[in-house]
């Protein structure tokens, strides 16, 4: 199981919401919402952030963007939320962080499983940890995914159980750059 401490960055969206932020509840790093980006009630959760997925499925490609330099020397590092999957097609990340199409980590849940990678070389030399489902897992179904980044290792975890590791990526997000 991952290791449990406190947060040093919370996102809970409990706030009224203020077009084009976000409040940290557990400080002053406050996030940056894209225009689109909006909070829906949500029957189990109440309300959540709503981002509506690309273009190509008639969504903004809304998002919420963390605070420039934040990610910068994590090495170890957990980050944590509960998902809602409902994104069908095109192309898109549930979680993101790096400098451009070359270095990067990002997690993509789907349907049918779920892949968080990191690379600092582009797509052909992506580490990654993933895992197939059978349909319907995780779709359309709130789920807690963990990622949990070492120097050298990445772990995936969805409700609590390691679904996915790689031991040996030789990468840690400081290798990203920074901001």
């Amino acid at each position: 199981d991952p290791v449990e401490s406190q947060p040093i960055l919370a996102y809970d969206f409990n706030e009224d919401f203020k077009s084009g932020t976000a409040d940290d509840s557990m400080g002053e790093n406050h996030a940056k919402l894209s225009e689109d980006a909006i909070y829906v009630q949500d029957a189990e959760y109440g309300q959540v952030l709503y981002l509506d997925g690309d273009k190509s499925v008639g969504g903004h490609n809304a998002y919420l963007e963390f605070p420039e330099g934040f990610f910068d020397g994590q090495d170890t590092l957990t980050v944590s939320m509960d998902v809602k999957e409902v994104t069908r097609s095109g192309n898109y990340f549930t979680f993101a962080v790096g400098q451009d199409d070359q270095k990067y980590l990002f997690l993509k849940t789907m349907p049918t499983g779920m892949k968080l990678a990191i690379t600092k070389g582009s797509y052909p030399n992506e580490k990654t940890a993933s895992n197939n489902f059978t349909y319907p897992n995780n779709s359309r179904t709130w789920i807690n995914v963990k990622m949990v980044l070492t120097k050298n290792t990445i772990r995936l975890y969805q409700d609590g159980k390691l679904i996915a590791e790689n031991k040996n990526t030789g990468l840690g997000l400081s290798a990203l750059g920074k901001d």
